[in-house]
């Protein structure tokens, strides 16, 4: 068992009851290679984000983005049932063109975004929109 951490202590959400360890987890790198495609060894990045999790990081920043696809599917097969108090944040509003960097989406690719928030929701007890 990995012994928690402090982590740089802990903030709330304003307007929120929600508190946060400062220390969280940035998922990008959970893709594969130039955040493309899925990673070479999916078995360690499940181990990653488990091992972050037990070690006390509470939240986890994500993106459709990031793959894509990849890592939100990555971290539902590492965390669900996802423990209490676990916070999934993303970000909507890009979209991933190969070869180009991004460029802000219309309002469908919003929607579309809030379809990878939708993967976690089944087990989420917050989402906000």
């Amino acid at each position: 068992m990995i012994e928690q951490l402090n982590l740089g202590g802990r903030f709330s959400l304003p307007g929120t009851t929600i508190t946060l360890n400062r220390m969280g987890y940035g998922t990008m790198q959970l893709a594969g290679p130039e955040v493309w495609g899925p990673p070479r060894d999916v078995n360690a990045a499940i181990s990653v984000l488990r091992e972050a999790v037990d070690a006390g990081v509470n939240h986890l920043d994500t993106s459709d983005y990031y793959g894509p696809h990849v890592t939100n599917q990555i971290i539902k097969r590492a965390l669900s049932p996802y423990p209490s108090g676990l916070v999934i944040v993303t970000k909507v509003g890009a979209r991933f063109v190969r070869s180009i960097a991004s460029r802000y989406a219309d309002a469908t690719g919003v929607r579309l975004a809030s379809t990878a928030v939708a993967e976690h929701s089944a087990d989420s007890r917050n989402i906000f929109r």
